[in-house]
């Protein structure tokens, strides 16, 4: 591995210029700036102007002190950022987007998935390939374009979200804000039974509405409390609005829980490859094989395709024409078609979990499943 350390004070800027693989970003307790990454990576880390830029061909792991702001031009792989108080700006994201205890956080494009918790301020995203998770934010979410399905959890604020697949929605508008959700599957929307909310509905397929929600002043409005805050939902099926954690009796989507078990499962399993990859439990990052940690990857992706197909061919519904496009692959992210089943592909990684057979051993065996040499 090659290592730089930089002593940039409490709050300095990161500057990314690219990562060709995955990054790992979390802020520490520290005052200096520890870059890793592996040999044949290239890596380079200048300073200029008081802030430390960095590139490099490989996957990357950086520790900054936890008051630093970021800015990252393109990251090839996977990117995941932790413990940061200070604003983060991401253009390009090639990959999957994990963001964890986070204040401040603005993107352009993320080519897979994005997950983000416990976020203390204003979440901005362009465009999302894949699926939009988020738990458990104050501020401000704009969602301008996720392709897949949107979950907003736990939020605190106003709310702009632009879906192609399906949505749930539990949150407090806050009074006096607007917000705007609108999707091409099925919506679910929760409201915090202390919520003062105007909501406008318009709807494709059927509309459920819970005891305590009021006919508003005009059609297709409904109103909880005095209705201090602006709500419109626009869905291309189903429609559910409802106080609180009350779910669907009867037929709809049932979105009790979007990772299923084996989604969680393999979240996890991720988690200790980093771990491994990051040598926090005395292993070196080159001893992880990108062939395993893909798979881990592919097979969290083969769970929620699953999931949109089946709920797509249940629902017999046509995506409204100006969401159409949100249902197909970014260009240039695109992943190949699977060729070993998802449970194969997780037999083998809990081998490796388990230390029943070794890196280099799951790499041989995925590619014989998959047909290579």
């Amino acid at each position: 591995m090659k290592k730089y350390t930089l002593e940039l004070g409490d709050a300095p800027t990161i500057e990314i210029e690219s990562i060709g693989g995955d990054l790992r970003l979390s802020g520490h307790d520290e005052s200096y700036l520890e870059i890793q990454a592996p040999e044949s990576g290239e890596l380079k880390v200048t300073e200029r102007d008081g802030r430390a830029v960095i590139s490099c061909r490989s996957g990357c792991l950086v520790f900054v002190p936890r008051k630093g702001r970021v800015e990252a031009d393109a990251i090839g792989g996977d990117c995941r950022i932790t413990d940061l108080e200070g604003e983060v700006l991401l253009r390009t994201v090639g990959g999957d987007l994990s963001l964890r205890r986070l204040a401040k956080v603005s993107l352009e494009l993320v080519g897979g998935d994005m997950q983000a918790r416990r976020l203390s301020s204003d979440l901005s995203v362009d465009r999302i390939g894949g699926d939009a998770i988020v738990h458990e934010l104050t501020g401000t979410i704009r969602l301008r374009r996720v392709g897949g399905d949107m979950v907003l959890r736990g939020v605190v604020g106003a709310v702009e979200g632009n879906c192609g697949g399906d949505a749930l929605l539990s949150f407090d508008p806050a009074a006096g804000t607007s917000s705007k959700i609108t999707t091409g599957g099925d919506l679910e929307c929760r409201l915090s039974p202390q919520a003062s909310v105007n909501a406008t509905l318009q709807v494709g397929g059927d509309t459920d509405i819970s005891r305590g929600i009021e006919p508003g002043d005009t059609p297709n409005s409904y109103r909880l409390g005095a209705g201090e805050a602006e709500l419109e939902l626009f869905s291309g099926g189903d429609l559910g609005l409802r106080i609180g954690d009350e779910r669907r009796e009867h037929g709809g989507l049932n979105f009790a829980d979007v990772l299923t078990e084996v989604d969680a499962d393999l979240a996890e399993m991720e988690a200790k490859f980093d771990a491994l990859g990051a040598g926090l439990i005395g292993f070196d990052a080159d001893q992880v094989g990108e062939r395993v940690k893909r798979a881990v990857r592919r097979a969290r992706r083969s769970a929620h395709k699953a999931k949109r197909q089946h709920l797509a061919s249940t629902a017999n519904m046509e995506y409204p024409s100006d969401l159409a496009d949100l249902t197909t692959p970014i260009s240039g992210f695109s992943q190949p078609e699977d060729q070993v089943s998802d449970e194969e592909r997780l037999s083998i990684l809990r081998m490796v979990e388990q230390g029943k057979i070794s890196v280099d051993e799951a790499e041989s065996l995925l590619k014989a499943l998959e047909g290579e040499s």
